[in-house]
């Protein structure tokens, strides 16, 4: 049996996630670049195995992404995404590959409260940031938000403006966490 590349680990996660688009892998599928995604499956020996170390990352992610639908949820004309993302976000890691039970805790499913989020620096900061304008002035802002930190925010604009904007708060929250460039929302510097 050959040992499989993390490339076409990649691949294999790849596809699922397109299998699996609308239950919470088009995040996997929109915001990653492909070292990101090596990055993930490194150490997977197996399709499944790799699956399963994406699971684990996209778990948390769908949490992000359910509290990105609450705040961009004046902005985003598709009536069901809140409950779409709520929906994902309940899935399990197991779930994400099987259906299983759940792996986020209760006690910190209900830390996040009717706030719908546990004071994450960027959720907050993108919601006064994006709250300071008018529907007609997000996409305006979305953009100069983007190319503050050097973003290439045009790679979503085929989603709705919600999901555009909770693509950019993860790409963002990726730069925070690994402090390799300086990081800004309307000039006020992050700190990772």
């Amino acid at each position: 049996m050959n040992k499989l590349t993390t490339a076409q680990l990649v691949v294999a996660v790849q596809a699922h996630a397109v299998e699996n688009y609308d239950k919470g892998w088009d995040i996997w599928v929109e915001s990653l670049d492909t070292t990101e995604k090596e990055d993930i499956v490194q150490g997977a020996r197996t399709e499944n195995g790799a699956i399963k170390k994406a699971a684990k990352w996209l778990a948390p992610q769908l949490e992000i992404h359910a509290i990105g639908h609450e705040n961009a949820s004046t902005y985003d004309n598709d009536d069901g995404a809140y409950e779409r993302a709520q929906e994902n976000a309940e899935q399990s890691e197991d779930e994400l590959v099987a259906k299983k039970g759940s792996v986020i805790p209760a006690k910190k499913k209900a830390a996040y409260g009717k706030k719908a989020h546990n004071g994450d620096e960027v959720a907050l900061m993108l919601k006064d940031y994006f709250s300071n304008g008018s529907k007609e002035e997000a996409p305006r802002l979305f953009q100069a938000l983007a190319n503050e930190n050097g973003i290439d925010g045009g790679r979503w604009e085929h989603l709705n403006f919600g999901m555009q904007r909770m693509n950019l708060g993860n790409v963002i929250r990726g730069l925070v966490a690994k402090d390799e460039q300086e990081v800004t929302i309307n000039g006020t510097v992050i700190a990772g």
